[in-house]
Order: C-alpha cells, then sequence, then structure tokens
C-alpha cells in the first residue's frame, strides 16, 4: 500500500485521541464518527445485529479516501484481510444498511460477482461480494455520541445504562468496585441484553487466567436462590429472566458468563451462564459492572 498507507498511519497518530466514544470504539476524526473494528467472525446478518446493539450499523463508506482509511486501521486491528461493510444486494441494487445514498463503490475487477454482500480487502484496498453466511471481521459505524459515561465505560442505550468489565477479583470485591461508581456487578434482564455483555467480555485466547478459568470467564450480579429456583441480582432488581445455564453447581453460587468461544473447550461458552460452586472468596478473572448513564441533566 506504499506511501498512502504511510501518510494514513501518520494521520491516524494526529487524529486518534480526538472526540468521544465508546470503550472499545476508535473516533476517526476526517469521517466525524466513531468506528468498531470487531476481530471476531460474524455472517452478515449478525454482525449487523452486533452493530445494533452498539447503536450503529456496519459501516457505509462514500469515497476513496474513507475505503482506504478503513483499510489502515484492519491492517492495525485485524487478524483478517477482510471485513464486512455495511453494503449488500436488495432487489438487485447495492444499498447501504444505514440508509445512506450508495453514491461510491470501490469494486475489484470483476466485482460484484456471486453473493450479495460485501467485504473490504485491507491488502488490496477493494470491495468483494461474498455470500452473507460466510463469516468474518466487521466494521461498524455508530451514531452521534453523547458522552453518557464514565472513561472506559460503554453505553448501552437500550437500557440507558453504563457497562464496565473489570478483571481478578471475587463476588464480594467486584461488588464494592462497582458500588464505587454508583452501581453494582450487572443483572441481565434478557437474551438481548446478554448478548452485549458477552460482546464487551469476549476473549479469543482459550488461555487459562486466574487458576482454572478461561479468559472470558465473567462474573455477573447474579447468586443462584435453590428455594426459589431463581438468579438474585445484587442491584436488587426483578429475577425475571435467566439465560441457558450450562453447569449448576448448588445454591448461593454466583453466575458466571462464558465469554469465550466453543473451541476453548468444556461444556460453557458463547454466552452461556453456570453457577459457580468455588468458595465466595474465589477470584475470576473478570467481571461486568451496570451503572445508571448520566442524565440529560448532568449536560
Amino acid at each position: 500500500m506504499g506511501f498512502f498507507v504511510n501518510f494514513l498511519y501518520f494521520h491516524i497518530l494526529l487524529t486518534i485521541s480526538w472526540g468521544q466514544c465508546p470503550s472499545g470504539s476508535e473516533y476517526i476524526q476526517p469521517l466525524e464518527a466513531c468506528l468498531i473494528f470487531y476481530n471476531h467472525a460474524n455472517n452478515y446478518e449478525a454482525a449487523e445485529k452486533i452493530c445494533g446493539i452498539y447503536g450503529g450499523n456496519l459501516t457505509s463508506i462514500h469515497s476513496a479516501f474513507e475505503s482506504n482509511l478503513a483499510a489502515v486501521y484492519m491492517a492495525k486491528d485485524f487478524n483478517s484481510l477482510q471485513a464486512y461493510i455495511g453494503l449488500k444486494r436488495i432487489n438487485n441494487q447495492w444499498q447501504w444498511i444505514d440508509g445512506s445514498t450508495a453514491n461510491y463503490f470501490k469494486w475489484g475487477s470483476d466485482q460484484p460477482t456471486v453473493g450479495d454482500c460485501a467485504v473490504l480487502h485491507s491488502d488490496w484496498l477493494i470491495w468483494l461480494s461474498v455470500d452473507c453466511n460466510t463469516p468474518f471481521p466487521f466494521i461498524c459505524k455508530l451514531a452521534d455520541v453523547v458522552e453518557r459515561c464514565a472513561a472506559g465505560w460503554s453505553f448501552y442505550e437500550r437500557t440507558n445504562q453504563c457497562y464496565h468489565i473489570g478483571h481478578n477479583k471475587s463476588f464480594e470485591d467486584a461488588e464494592t468496585y462497582c458500588g464505587s461508581f454508583g452501581g453494582h456487578l450487572a443483572s441481565v434482564h434478557d437474551s438481548v441484553e446478554n448478548e452485549f455483555i458477552f460482546q464487551l467480555a469476549y476473549k479469543a485466547t482459550c488461555v487459562r487466567e486466574v487458576d482454572v478459568w478461561v479468559a472470558g470467564t465473567t462474573l455477573l450480579g447474579g447468586r443462584y436462590n435453590k428455594a426459589a429456583d431463581a438468579v438474585v441480582w445484587s442491584d436488587g432488581s426483578a429475577s425475571n429472566y435467566r439465560h441457558e445455564v450450562c453447569m449448576n453447581a448448588g445454591d448461593g453460587g454466583p453466575v458466571l458468563l462464558s465469554a469465550y468461544p466453543a473451541t476453548c473447550g468444556g461444556v460453557c461458552a458463547d454466552g452461556t451462564w453456570s453457577i459457580s460452586g468455588y468458595p465466595i472468596k474465589t477470584v475470576y478473572p473478570s467481571f461486568v459492572c451496570k451503572a445508571p448513564a448520566y442524565s440529560d441533566e448532568f449536560h
């Protein structure tokens, strides 16, 4: 990619610190937008759903500069050379999933061919049409961002709450830490919120951290009450949802979210819950806090 890539890397160094973006995203000043470069491969539909959880869409691109800039960030952040963008063939017309006008294309030679979705190739600086069911990393572009959370926390519009991933604490110590920010260990009230937290906490490495625990093993704010056959949340919220439980070690145990892939082995993976049977002072690799977002009046 030569001189152009070197120029863009220099431009990134000048611009990456500007703007307010949710944790895990990057402010791209020339685009005046926050982008997420998501390295966990998903099919097109799942990728767009994940972008929606963050309040955005798979990214649209409207110039050669935008396309090449995205490619440079891909080379920096991705293991793969290809990533989904928001272009999709609908009724034989290529359209951006965010509804913006499709006024620029950067197809490679003899493209598009089969397949109704598109990926950006970071090495060739071109777009390729692909089968929408093929998993690729992907790029999200977020809507205009209003600062709702403390630095290092992620705002989730659907719940109007802020979330933070911390590390290496017991249930009690993690709850105390979350409380120092006006929150609690996270309660979960439906599958969509569970997916949001799973994406925040996800680790693909499968390494063992803190004794026996796989990286991505994440404390939630619930403890299992055997008599009621329910999860009791530390924030006092309703016990109105329980996700798929892959393993239940007994009464009083904290709820662990399995934020790692099935390739790590064992019976738990991909967002399932387990009820730990270890002592309450056991230290776990990760935990997630949940706290109310800043109000409009705060701003």
